[in-house]
């Protein structure tokens, strides 16, 4: 192993960092810096001494999802996605050697998940189109960690960017959420088109600390008594509840560990949730004494939204309209995504584009001459 400092034409200073693979092959990687080919060496190194290097010649797309596995550290929820993926839908390629694949096959297995899976059944019709573009990008991933490890030449799962901005005529107002709210206190919707559902203070508590603190469905229902603290006024966001079964289970990223804020507004519920109860119980419980659940929580905000003709209203619109609401009274980006466990970036990828007076605001600084008092024009400075 070793690193070696290249320049280019360009005149542009690279790192290569240069080792044999398991079948002895030379192989480089180059780096912006000498730190990060070193670093990849390390990594490489590592794998080596633990048994993580495969002889590439012969691995297949399976093992790839193994050997991803083994070398990243996912939450529990996570890792079973993966594991789904690779124990449930790589059919025709889960067998092929990783390095045969081609573009044709990714586009022919892709057609099958959408249209019908033979490995499945006769019976099968396929998958949504979000879930097979789920499927896709985590086996597109998996791709990617080999090509860094030398493991496969390229990746031909090649995935088109997903925005993951959220337009504003699908974030509901505060008058919409205050119709749903009082339609789950006062019952009278169908839930699953089965039954009608009665009156039921609990979730509506339930939904009004979620529309006051923008936390995911899982992360509410996982709340127990002993991490609201009233006094400090926060929320500590340290665990989720499970799904299929009631247990706590670790977060979704590391972000996700927070304290959030409480609203006034908030506070008599929680107080009323609290006092006089062990730090272990759950914040929101049913009636049989367990947590609320996710499938539950699911299930009412669909029915209570379609009840009052708000079905563009869903799961997760109750987060997204906290950080609109955040990010449109002035909360510092930053501020914002502390408390939804989101990085900046991301924040401002997702809800930038709704905060409401965006143009007005660029043209009042236009307006305020902030372009004036500067030097004599030149053709650089006239282009735009």
């Amino acid at each position: 192993m070793s690193v070696q400092k290249r320049t280019t034409r360009a005149g542009t200073v690279r790192w290569v960092a240069r080792w044999r693979d398991t079948n002895g092959r030379q192989t480089s990687k180059s780096f912006d810096t000498r730190r990060a080919a070193k670093e990849h060496l390390a990594k490489i190194d590592t794998a080596r001494a633990q048994g993580k290097l495969p002889n590439v010649n012969k691995l297949t797309v399976s093992e790839l999802f193994d050997y991803f596995l083994q070398a990243k550290t996912f939450s529990e929820a996570s890792t079973r996605t993966y594991r789904g993926v690779q124990t449930v839908q790589l059919g025709p390629i889960a067998g092929m050697r990783a390095r045969d694949v081609t573009r044709i096959h990714i586009d022919r297995w892709a057609n099958q998940l959408r249209t019908g899976r033979p490995w499945r059944g006769e019976g099968d019709t396929g998958l949504s189109e979000s879930t097979a573009i789920d499927v896709l990008n985590k086996t597109s991933t998996v791709f990617n960690h080999a090509v860094e490890y030398q493991l496969v030449g390229s990746n031909p799962v090649r995935m088109k960017m997903r925005t993951t901005r959220v337009e504003p005529d699908v974030i509901p107002s505060r008058a919409d959420i205050a119709r749903i709210i009082q339609r789950i206190a006062t019952g009278g919707y169908r839930v699953r088109g089965r039954y009608t559902r009665g009156p039921d203070s609990e979730l509506a508590a339930f939904f009004t600390a979620l529309a006051r603190t923008g936390m995911r469905f899982s992360e509410l229902c996982g709340v127990i008594v002993s991490e609201v603290d009233l006094d400090a006024g926060v929320i500590r966001v340290r665990k989720q509840l499970a799904r299929g079964r009631i247990e706590r289970v670790p977060l979704k990223t590391a972000r996700s560990r927070r304290d959030i804020p409480i609203p006034t507004d908030l506070v008599p519920i929680l107080i009323e949730r609290t006092t006089g109860r062990a730090g272990s119980a759950w914040l929101f419980s049913s009636a049989s004494g367990g947590p609320v659940t996710v499938p539950t929580a699911s299930a009412v905000i669909h029915g209570a939204t379609r009840h009052e003709g708000l079905g563009h209203v869903h799961a997760h619109s109750f987060r997204h309209a906290y950080a609109s609401q955040l990010l449109t009274a002035g909360v510092p980006v930053q501020d914002a995504a502390a408390v939804l466990g989101h990085s900046p970036a991301q924040l401002l990828d997702t809800y930038a584009h709704v905060i409401d007076g965006s143009a007005q605001r660029v043209r009042d600084a236009l307006a305020c001459g902030i372009f004036e008092g500067s030097q004599a024009s030149s053709p650089a400075r006239d282009m735009v």
